[in-house]
């Protein structure tokens, strides 16, 4: 068993589209079995279409994963987080984009609340010494948290 079967084998546990061959330019590369239509005009009325099974190139086995890169010798576990990485056959896009902006609005909640944290005690000195001429001894003392307060009765 070669090197491109035992990485073959391990891509078929991800997705058993992904296979390891040797590419055109004489590296291993991992490609996707894929089919492509093709058409094919006979005379005006009529078109044949003919389904044709056609491999995709996902990345070469090299330094700089194209196929213009140096060969190295990839262990499985490396190709197989590249492939995660970059595959959006197995990926929920859309779950991924209402995770985003989620993300996003919580952050600029934190971030809005920790401004106006941050406002309030810079200016806190300023609004003390506005207030400070107030005369609380005037303003009514009638504890308010008694009047939703059902466990207690006072008259």
């Amino acid at each position: 068993m070669g090197r491109a079967d035992r990485i073959t084998r391990e891509l078929k546990n991800h997705d058993s589209l992904l296979y390891c061959d040797w590419g055109k330019a004489g590296r291993l590369c991992v490609f996707r079995k894929s089919t492509r239509w093709e058409s094919y005009r006979l005379d005006e009325d009529a078109v044949l279409s003919v389904a044709r099974s056609t491999p995709h190139l996902i990345f070469a086995l090299t330094d700089t994963w194209n196929e213009r890169g140096e060969p190295k010798d990839w262990g499985i576990e490396p190709i197989l987080a590249r492939i995660k990485a970059i595959d959006l056959w197995n990926r929920d896009l859309a779950e991924e984009i209402i995770q985003g902006a989620e993300k996003d609005l919580e952050t600029a909640a934190r971030d809005r609340r920790n401004t106006t944290e941050s406002f309030l005690l810079d200016f806190r000195k300023q609004f003390a010494k506005s207030f400070d001429d107030v005369n609380t001894a005037n303003m009514s003392k009638k504890d308010k948290r008694s009047l939703h307060d059902k466990s207690v009765h006072r008259k």
